[in-house]
């Protein structure tokens, strides 16, 4: 049986948090909604992730069955 895919995010609704993480990595809000998104891997979106969890951020997780559809 095939496994469902993994479906991640951090949710961080803190708009100054956000501000501060972008201006401390210097990036800017796309690369951190990616980040978020678990789009983008670089070490800065490494970082932004983890500085997410730090200042509140959530991890969601589900698992998507569609991609099984015959």
């Amino acid at each position: 049986m095939e496994k469902g895919k993994l479906k991640r995010k951090i949710e961080l609704n803190d708009m100054a948090a956000r501000a501060e993480i972008c201006r401390s990595l210097g990036i800017s809000k796309t690369l951190l909604s990616l980040a978020l998104s678990f789009k983008r891997d670089s070490v800065a979106a490494q970082q932004a992730r983890a500085m997410a969890l730090e200042r509140g951020g959530v991890l969601m997780e589900a698992v998507s069955y569609t991609h099984l559809r015959a």
